[in-house]
């Protein structure tokens, strides 16, 4: 957003905390895994990797925002993405399998309002409509997985049905010719991220009451 010049609630000051609160995050995250992964070697090795790509990502963020450094960005983020999960495969159960899935959920509505505020910055995006289209497949086939397996309870299955119904915004923005508010797009991302939180715990306590 500081990219696209909007002024709209401080978007350069909720970046400067958004990078604390993530680097915070980020070690945090790398520390608690690497303790646990003693005994594999590749598995720490890609929490390091990922480490790195956040870190020249996090120095590219405090720079005056140009689009050669969006796009290296947002190829950094999606790289992290998958050197977490290679990192965490040593630890995998299907309980945690399926807790991990609630994370995509929370990821796909992030990407879709990545790229689309790209484009609308006239960042050229090789394979937009494909990879959007492929986005918004997986959410609604990850959502059918989740409805299905043994850790729901009628709580989490309205969630999940709720967190579809909002996905339904981002879909609708990809196909408008209107322009969206970028804020808007972040309140929604936002949005979502919050109940797939709660979903996440729901599962969690679940699989704990199952031990």
């Amino acid at each position: 957003m500081v990219g696209l010049n909007s002024n709209f609630q401080n978007p350069k000051e909720n970046l400067a905390k958004a990078i604390i609160a993530y680097d915070k995050r980020a070690h945090e995250v790398r520390e608690y895994f690497k303790k646990r992964l003693t005994d594999h070697k590749e598995a720490q090795d890609a929490f390091d990797d990922a480490m790195k790509l956040w870190l020249e990502s996090k120095k590219m963020l405090e720079e005056t925002p140009t689009k050669e450094n969006a796009l290296k960005i947002r190829k950094n983020l999606r790289n992290m993405i998958k050197r977490h999960l290679d990192g965490t495969k040593p630890l995998a159960t299907p309980d945690l399998a399926l807790i991990s899935l609630t994370g995509k959920l929370c990821r796909k509505p992030v990407m879709l309002t990545i790229d689309y505020l790209l484009k609308i910055w006239g960042v050229n995006l090789l394979n937009y409509n494909e990879d959007i289209a492929q986005i918004i497949k997986n959410f609604h086939k990850n959502i059918k997985n989740l409805s299905k397996n043994r850790l729901n309870n009628e709580e989490s299955l309205a969630l999940l049905k709720k967190a579809e119904r909002q996905f339904k915004f981002f879909e609708f923005m990809y196909k408008s010719k209107s322009h969206f508010i970028p804020n808007l797009l972040s309140k929604k991302a936002d949005d979502n991220f919050l109940i797939i939180r709660q979903i996440k715990k729901i599962y969690k306590k679940e699989a704990e009451n199952d031990k």
